[in-house]
């Protein structure tokens, strides 16, 4: 172990901990599979006897819709304290929604089932300087990391992600069209409102490249002096005559993102001038979200 990992130990023993979870609630379906398992029946649900088929598949798919429709429709008793209460409510309201998280990172069971990204694209190398120019949202990745013994995987879990830089058109549209089938196309059709977060990439061990914008200093404010002043004062964020400049303009479906709700270090909500994190959705337009980094040489990862 170091001074800032308790080292593998803990890993052996959280794994375990849940690898015997997991081996109970296997055990106790086996059980009911193969035991003698009577029919429970009213005027409203039948329940079948468990069977190894497509249809109690059907039957056990369905019981689980029902339980997240339950869930959502449901006051959360989940003890959430925020030293924001804006946050703190937002994060209740969040607990009752439907989310989409278009991720990069890895393992992932929608790139793995090209829902992200089609025909199992890995992303662009890094080192490779080979970016398709049509690519507006390219996902990269780092060849060095991809490690493996005669073919064989050594590791599974890879910091992957979408890069958005100066000089380039950073847009993507969500969902798209796999998500919206996956997550499911009637729900999507049936909201009026929908809400964007963020989280971006932190460089490891604090060590940031030149250029990487940190997520802190998205809400910075630097007013630039004009032809006429251009003395050091005119470049405070009190001077309120002079034009703001931020280091990314982001906009959704062409309305200006106005400022950026944090919920964590990483993490935050694009907010509307007018109507906060609350932005209007059609499921034929859905969102269309543009990124415009101002400074020469800066770069978002996603």
């Amino acid at each position: 172990n170091t001074s800032c990992h308790p080292g593998w130990k803990s890993h052996m023993f959280n794994g375990r901990a849940y690898g015997l979870y997991i081996l109970y609630a296997l055990k106790e379906a086996i059980m009911m599979l193969g035991s003698e398992y009577s029919a429970e029946s009213n005027s409203n649900i039948t329940t079948p006897i468990p069977e190894i088929s497509e249809s109690y598949l059907e039957h056990l798919l369905q019981l689980e819709e029902k339980d997240d429709e339950l869930f959502r429709h449901s006051n959360s008793t989940y003890e959430i304290v925020l030293n924001d209460k804006d946050i703190e409510t937002l994060m209740r309201k969040l607990l009752t929604k439907k989310s989409i998280c278009h991720s990069s990172l890895l393992p992932s069971y929608l790139r793995d089932n090209d829902v992200i990204m089609n025909n199992h694209f890995p992303g662009y190398d890094i080192s490779a300087n080979n970016v398709n120019a049509t690519d507006l949202f390219p996902l990269m990745y780092n060849k060095n990391e991809r490690g493996d013994c005669d073919g064989t995987p050594i590791k599974y879990d890879y910091k992957d992600y979408f890069l958005v830089k100066h000089g380039a058109t950073g847009e993507i549209t969500l969902p798209n069209d796999s998500e919206a089938r996956v997550y499911g196309g009637d729900t999507l059709n049936g909201m009026t409102t929908a809400s964007v977060m963020i989280c971006l990439a932190t460089c490891d061990w604090g060590k940031c490249p030149k250029g990487f914008l940190l997520a802190n200093e998205l809400n910075n404010v630097v007013r630039e002096p004009t032809n006429d002043d251009s003395s050091s004062e005119s470049l405070s964020p009190k001077n309120e005559t002079l034009p703001v400049k931020k280091p990314v303009n982001v906009s959704i479906n062409g309305e200006d993102v106005s400022s950026y709700k944090f919920v964590d270090g990483t993490c935050f909500f694009l907010e509307h001038a007018d109507n906060g994190i609350d932005w209007k959705y059609d499921a034929k337009q859905q969102l269309n979200i543009k990124f415009d980094i101002v400074e020469k040489g800066f770069f978002l990862e996603i």
